[in-house]
């Protein structure tokens, strides 16, 4: 859980963090969302773009269960399971 002002992951941007790009995961009884980036919403769709060119590079073992990745509202020390869910695989659905 996030408790300090979290920025956009884009080089140089400063600004605060408005989304997270993450899918769910889990690895026996655990799970969590699996973060691949936090973004302001002038950057969300970069960052969603980069982030599903690598998620194809890091590959779950055979225990690890990876669903599909989505968009959330990021909000500073709210736990995953609360983060409201915004659009799936295609990047859209931002309100």
């Amino acid at each position: 859980m996030y408790t300090r002002e979290i920025v956009c992951g884009k080089k140089q941007c400063g600004k605060p963090a408005t989304y997270k790009i993450a899918s769910p995961w889990s690895y026996g009884l655990f799970n969590e969302l699996k973060s691949y980036g936090l973004a302001c919403s002038e950057h969300i769709s970069d960052a969603f773009r980069e982030a599903q060119g690598r998620a194809h590079l890091h590959r779950p073992s055979v225990d690890e269960r990876v669903g599909e990745m989505a968009i959330y509202r990021f909000e500073k020390g709210k736990l995953d399971k609360h983060m409201e869910r915004l659009g799936g695989s295609d990047g859209k659905g931002l309100s």
